[in-house]
């Protein structure tokens, strides 16, 4: 099963689960071999690639369905999966566009699913996290978001807490 916040383990096996922002899979594949149905959401074609690809490798072809969709506008029904997982993604975008990704992830979860997301802890590593984010924005990239614990908990309260269904894993 899957162990998050607050003391809940999810067993999988059965379950339809959407990840979003999959990239290369790691976390959909690891999700699928737990028995789990997983829809993989990327923007980015090449990872939906390289996801089905790891898939292929790794024996889980049938358990995963590839969606080349945006998170803010994901293309599924109301209420469809047991929970929405989102890993290594929210920091790719700015603070302001979580709610927005969130809302999407609630939307499409069961009343009683979960969703599980991860956030980029601004003061973990705070020197080398301060040094990257540097080097990266002297050479033209652009800068990883993240959150403090207050920045987190106003994120709850914003897009409201659903009966404890909201869990945040941070890094």
């Amino acid at each position: 099963g899957l162990k998050v916040t607050g003391g809940i383990s999810i067993q999988l096996n059965g379950l339809k689960v959407m990840d979003v922002g999959c990239g290369t899979g790691k976390i959909s594949l690891s999700i699928a071999k737990l028995g789990a149905q997983v829809a993989c959401l990327d923007a980015s074609e090449g990872m939906l690639s390289q996801c089905y690809q790891r898939a292929v490798d790794e024996g889980v072809e049938k358990q995963i369905k590839l969606l080349h969709a945006s998170a803010d506008a994901i293309p599924e029904s109301d209420g469809q999966y047991d929970l929405a997982v989102s890993s290594r993604f929210l920091h790719l975008f700015p603070v302001n566009m979580y709610p927005v990704f969130i809302e999407e992830m609630l939307r499409i979860v069961k009343p009683k699913g979960y969703v599980i997301f991860e956030v980029k802890n601004k003061y973990a590593g705070l020197g080398i996290n301060f040094k990257n984010e540097w080097v990266k924005k002297i050479k033209g990239g652009t800068p990883s978001s993240s959150m403090g614990t207050f920045e987190i908990h106003q994120l709850i309260k914003k897009i409201g807490d659903r009966k404890g269904r909201v869990r945040i894993v941070g890094i």
